[in-house]
């Protein structure tokens, strides 16, 4: 696990990132949707600790007595929240990776195009695996901040210290997190296109928005 995590966070490494500054092979780039895959994993896990532990506390007799004096709008929007509580994404999805790798295609192509536009060497396929790397990352952390979310929420009725201090503890390890996460998607991203670390995550920032922004626009349409 800590070889795992080390390869992922290998770009914070001035020597780790160089693999980025040249054309990388099939193989790298095999690996790389393989562990974005596996990371992928962590997220769910995340997100199923998230849920479990948020209806576990909505469903507590003392809450849910309280619940009974809310108006009926606001039972509702519990009910409903209740109800996407209970849908759990599955662990393993083949529908969902098969997004994923979309995902990476399309932002690997907008940064091969800003790349084009500003007259910097870059070798597509070293872009794809850098996105992919960045991706994986970024579903390892998104993972552990709905893990530690979970587990705060499960420690609600404890003593008010203990809450506090797990509350401490675990918001630090999601900021280490949040710049670890920065630093390397943008030295990755930077490097793919011969640029430094602020530009690299300027750039793979702006990619996954306009990703986000036709997702939405293709759900209010279709």
């Amino acid at each position: 696990m800590i070889e795992f995590l080390d390869r992922l966070a290998g770009p914070i490494d001035t020597d780790s990132v160089r693999i980025y500054r040249r054309r990388t092979s099939v193989v790298q780039l095999i690996v790389m949707i393989v562990l974005a895959i596996i990371c992928y994993q962590f997220t769910v896990i995340g997100d199923t600790v998230y849920a479990d532990s948020m209806r576990n506390f909505i469903m507590n007799p003392t809450i849910f007595t309280r619940l009974e004096h809310l108006s009926l709008l606001n039972v509702v929007e519990i009910n409903g929240l209740l109800e996407q509580l209970n849908n759990k994404t599955p662990l393993w999805d083949m529908s969902r990776w098969l997004l994923l790798i979309v995902k990476a295609l399309f932002m690997a192509i907008l940064i091969s195009l800003y790349a084009l536009w500003r007259s910097r060497h870059c070798y597509t396929m070293t872009v794809l695996t850098g996105v992919f790397h960045c991706i994986a990352y970024a579903q390892l952390v998104i993972g552990i901040y709905m893990f530690s979310l979970g587990v705060l929420i499960s420690f609600a009725k404890a003593p008010i210290v203990l809450v506090l201090l797990l509350g401490v503890f675990l918001s630090i390890i999601c900021v280490l997190l949040t710049m670890s996460l920065l630093t390397v998607v943008g030295r990755v991203s930077g490097a793919t296109i011969s640029g430094n670390t602020f530009e690299g995550l300027l750039v793979i920032t702006g990619a996954y928005l306009i990703w986000v922004c036709i997702k939405f626009i293709g759900l209010l349409l279709f």
